[in-house]
């Protein structure tokens, strides 16, 4: 899991010098725009799987921990229950939040791409759900994503069917 995340990361962080690399170029102000919101994107997918990434890393800690309490227990006959327990409740808690940032991450990243590609495809999936996946995004605080869905609702390119 650790291994899926910080490949994911490192797409991230690639994808963002390319983005910058494009805003520098980048003339018109439609276009650059654009860009603006998707490095905002990119940022947030980066600090979710930081953070999924910092979760997972303490959770493998807490087992490596727990797993020595319960070693040492068992050698010198001593109950370490009182340390064991908490270290793993722990390492759950953290491979809980970092399963949630990953799990947000994968979401905006499978989200994204269907509000780009709406204005395009009059038919497609992200036309048709226009509506859910705007206010999907307003209720995770994605507001650049939720502007450019609003843009291609009021722009007429798309038609929202309910």
């Amino acid at each position: 899991m650790l291994l899926s995340m910080t490949n994911r990361d490192s797409r991230v962080i690639g994808s963002a010098h390319e983005l910058i690399k494009d805003l520098d170029a980048a003339g018109e102000e439609p276009r650059r725009k654009l860009l603006v919101e998707q490095i905002q994107v990119i940022y947030r997918r980066a600090h979710n799987l930081r953070l999924a990434i910092i979760l997972s890393a303490v959770s493998i800690l807490f087992v490596a921990v727990t797993v020595l309490l319960l070693f040492t227990g068992q050698v010198i006959g001593a109950h370490v229950d009182y340390l064991s327990v908490p270290c793993f409740g722990v390492s759950l808690l953290a491979l809980v939040g970092s399963l949630y940032f990953f799990i947000r991450d994968v979401t905006i990243s499978l989200m994204a791409p269907e509000l780009e590609i709406a204005p395009h495809k009059a038919d497609s999936f992200a036309c048709r759900n226009l509506a859910e996946i705007s206010s999907r995004f307003a209720n995770s605080g994605h507001v650049s994503i939720l502007r450019t869905g609003l843009m291609i609702i009021r722009s007429g390119k798309c038609h929202s069917r309910r």
